[in-house]
């Protein structure tokens, strides 16, 4: 107590102004003080909090536009499984296979080719469906072939021509029959797992 009895005495034995400039100090060293021990944490938390609460409102602003388009995703999700049903039609099941060879092998025989090979080859799984590779090698004229592919077109399934190589048999005046090796590949929807 000796010590501050003694620093207050000692400080009124001082001029006014340096009085003055000695409280100045003290209450800027308080400030510094609280500033530093007080306010600054809070001013980091503050900080910490506020960039927190960016992130939340952006997040929230995030799932309110997607609130906001979910029924116009919605039709379109619902526009896209028709599609695929109507799709998916054109896709034979296992049981429809073997017709569907039956009907592109009748195809070569209506266009007038004449078959040298027509091999089923194993099968491809892709994501959502398989493929039914068919190796052909016929023989005919370039009507002929072009025939085939129409007849092909206009089957109710899809049928893609793949790996085509076209050479010449044979070449008369009146005809050039043509050797053509090609893919003939046709798909099937793969069974859903429940």
């Amino acid at each position: 107590m000796a010590i501050f009895e003694d620093m207050v005495e000692s400080i009124n034995s001082k001029s006014f102004q340096a009085r003055l400039l000695i409280l100045a100090v003290i209450i800027a060293v308080l400030a510094g003080a609280f500033y530093y021990f007080l306010l600054e944490p809070k001013r980091s938390e503050i900080k910490s909090l506020q960039t927190t609460l960016q992130k939340r409102e952006k997040l929230r602003n995030e799932y309110e536009n997607i609130a906001r388009e979910l029924p116009k995703f919605e039709a379109e999700n619902k526009r896209l499984e028709n599609e695929f049903k109507q799709a998916a039609k054109k896709l034979p099941v296992k049981k429809e296979i073997a017709t569907l060879i039956d009907s592109i092998y009748s195809a070569v025989n209506a266009s007038g080719l004449k078959p040298i090979a027509f091999t089923p080859k194993k099968e491809v799984q892709k994501e959502v469906y398989i493929e039914i590779p068919i190796s052909l090698n016929v023989r005919g004229s370039y009507f002929e072939l072009a025939n085939f592919f129409d007849r092909i077109a206009k089957l109710p399934r899809i049928v893609n021509i793949r790996n085509m190589s076209l050479k010449v048999s044979k070449n008369t005046r009146k005809k050039m029959i043509l050797n053509a090796t090609f893919s003939a590949v046709t798909f099937r929807i793969k069974p859903v797992n429940k």
